[in-house]
């Protein structure tokens, strides 16, 4: 009998796998009736099938065996690498006495991440010590990346060589990850590469939409005030969030050093709609997914600053003007 943690993982991992599916049959403008004719044998289904598969509601099998799920990947033309990826993620829904939060850590895991964070209607990022990917400036992330802070390259202009490698239907990331280029010495990097731009991308057009989908960063107060490294990188990076606050859909919101409200680490709380919300905690190895909204952030929410005084505060860092508060007895 599955235990209800077990069976949440297993939940999650097929809402993770689907919506990621969904994203590789799209990128070659494939329709699930395409993706439904070329699935064979013991795991034939229709449209409506595949379109269940891709939103999660068919779950991940009981068995190590990928089931529907590898035969609608290979259905998307993809091979051997990526069956192996999922392989990874259903074993990690299927292990017992982990809980109820599903780490994926397999190789795909920055991709499948940046497509529910792009699908979802509502996004609640966190930042304590590092700023998240794409609201990072250049200048940040050359400084992370000579300060060996940060294990993704440094994005640069134009495209990525990766899409050249193969000719195939689809964006950069998905025609690598289907070829099994990922196998290849040195491809791997460039794709991640090519994973931050993608995300960058989608999240900048995001937020400039007028019509654009709420987004939110909560802001830890000491990442305010610069901690070493370029105090010009610095200023130019609390320059760049003061306006996006004020100019683009982002919301920043401060939150301050007597807040009681604790931000450890990277998190997202992504409302995917439908009443579904899932709480992810990112790392440079891996993401884990968690069921529902984190009360954490629900607290460090209530207590935040509001966006205009926020943004007063990245005027005076991105100044210099900024003081730390008087700690004391």
């Amino acid at each position: 009998m599955t235990d209800i943690s077990q069976d949440t993982r297993r939940r999650l991992g097929a809402l993770l796998l689907g919506a990621h599916l969904r994203h590789l049959r799209e990128c070659q403008n494939l329709t699930p009736a395409d993706v439904a004719a070329r699935v064979p044998g013991p795991h034939r289904l229709d449209a409506d099938g595949v379109s269940d598969v891709e939103a999660g509601r068919t779950p991940v099998p009981g068995s190590a065996r990928l089931g529907r799920l590898g035969s609608v990947l290979r259905a998307c033309g993809a091979g051997r690498i990526a069956l192996a990826d999922y392989h990874r993620v259903v074993a990690a829904c299927l292990r017992e006495g982990l809980g109820p939060v599903l780490t994926d850590d397999a190789l795909a895991w920055p991709h499948r991440y940046q497509v529910l964070e792009q699908g979802a209607a509502r996004v609640l990022l966190t930042a304590f010590a590092n700023l998240p990917g794409p609201l990072r400036t250049a200048q940040t992330w050359a400084a992370m990346w000579m300060e060996g802070d940060c294990a993704d390259p440094v994005p640069r202009e134009g495209t990525s060589p990766v899409l050249a490698m193969v000719p195939a239907a689809g964006c950069e990331v998905c025609v690598a990850y289907r070829a099994d280029l990922l196998a290849q010495p040195g491809t791997a990097a460039r794709w991640q590469r090519a994973v931050a731009e993608a995300r960058a991308d989608t999240f900048d057009k995001r937020i400039r939409r007028e019509d654009g989908p709420e987004t939110i960063l909560l802001l830890d107060e000491g990442v305010l005030h610069r901690r070493g490294g370029s105090a010009r990188a610095h200023a130019a990076q609390m320059g760049h969030l003061a306006d996006l606050t004020r100019h683009t859909r982002l919301l920043v919101r401060v939150v301050p050093f007597n807040s009681g409200a604790m931000l450890r680490g990277e998190k997202a709380e992504l409302d995917l709609g439908g009443g579904r919300t899932v709480t992810a905690s990112l790392g440079d190895a891996g993401v884990s997914y968690r069921d529902g909204p984190h009360p954490g952030l629900r607290f460090a929410l209530e207590r935040s600053l509001d966006p205009d005084v926020s943004g007063d505060l990245l005027d005076k860092a991105a100044a210099g003007t900024l003081r730390l508060p008087r700690r004391g007895w």
